[in-house]
Order: C-alpha cells, then structure tokens, then sequence
C-alpha cells in the first residue's frame, strides 16, 4: 500500500510540474486570450447590468477593463521576464568573466544556466523565424 501512494504521489508531481511548464511556456498566449475575451465580457456584464437595473448605467463595471489591462500587462511582463515573451531574453548577470589578460571563461556553477538561457534565445529566435 505504501507503494502505491509513493506512485501515486510520483504521478501528482509530474502532473503539476506538466501543467507549471504548459502555463510558464504559454504566458504571452494567456495574456492575448485575455484580450480577445474583454470586449465579449463587457458586453455581457453590460447586459447583465442594464438587464437588473433597468437603466444603463455607470457603475463598478468600469473596474473590469482596469483589471482586465493590469492581469495582462503583469503576464506579458512575466512572460518577458522568463523569456518566454516577445523581447529577447536577457540574463540576469554575465556568464563569462574576463581576467586581466583577457582570457574568458564560464564558472562551472554557471553552465546548467547557460545552457538553459541558450535554449530560451533559441527559441524565441525560432518563434521570431530567425532561425
């Protein structure tokens, strides 16, 4: 019994680190569906409102495009931020390092993220078609 609940545990993180990679790879696509969704929205919470009120009115229905424009701007921020978006990622610090006879190299702790960051530059050269 012991083994099945390690499985089954086993099964539930792969499940979210699936959907963690599914919605960190997709966050600029979020932030387009959003977009797209608003104006459709506001038409129904518009009917909705004058529907119940009777009249057409201005009220805190004017809070959802607010809202709306700020979750958006936060997910294309994010989504550029991880390199993910439509800028070019850019790493946090330098990979290589000059010493004073103008040799270069990359520490050893660095490389796993080199790679990582080489692979985020290569794919958004792909989504651009530059590659």
């Amino acid at each position: 019994m012991k083994r099945f609940f390690s499985i089954m545990g086993a099964i539930i993180v792969d499940v979210v680190r699936a959907v963690d990679y599914f919605i960190t790879s997709n966050l600029r696509n979020f932030a387009w569906i959003l977009n797209f969704i608003l104006p459709y929205l506001m038409y129904i919470v518009g009917q909705n409102v004058c529907a119940t009120r009777g009249y057409l009115g201005i009220g805190g229905e004017l809070f959802i495009p607010v809202v709306f424009c700020v979750i958006t701007y936060v997910l294309r921020s994010y989504a550029n931020k991880i390199g993910k978006g439509t800028t070019i990622p850019v790493p946090d610090k330098r990979f290589t390092e000059v010493d004073d006879y103008g040799e270069v190299s990359i520490p050893n702790n660095r490389i796993q993220e080199l790679i990582l960051y080489l692979a985020d530059l290569e794919d958004w050269l792909e989504r651009k078609g530059l590659l």
